[in-house]
């Protein structure tokens, strides 16, 4: 059955059949297969969790996060507002 993460549900597919591990770091119940799939895709949350269980397959990963090129400016973009009603 699909649940929330926030509802017994897995971090990653959201169901909750099968067996699950608690994640202390996430706060939630977590498949390790579902880990080792988001593995495959570079997932941030993925490589932490599998470092979290000793999985063998996060020896390799590194946590990469992609900062936009203005983090931490003040500039606000320059776009134009549209307002309705003219």
């Amino acid at each position: 059955m699909r649940k929330r993460p926030s509802e017994g549900g897995c971090w990653f597919c959201h169901e909750d059949s099968g067996p699950l591990d608690f994640s202390t770091e996430f706060d939630t119940n977590v498949h390790v297969d579902c880990i080792k799939s988001a593995l495959a895709h570079d997932n941030p949350e993925a490589v932490i969790m599998a470092r979290e269980f000793d999985l063998p397959e996060a020896q390799d990963k590194e946590v990469r996060y992609e900062v936009p090129d203005n983090a931490g400016s003040t500039e606000v973009p320059n776009q134009e507002v549209q307002r309705n009603g003219g």
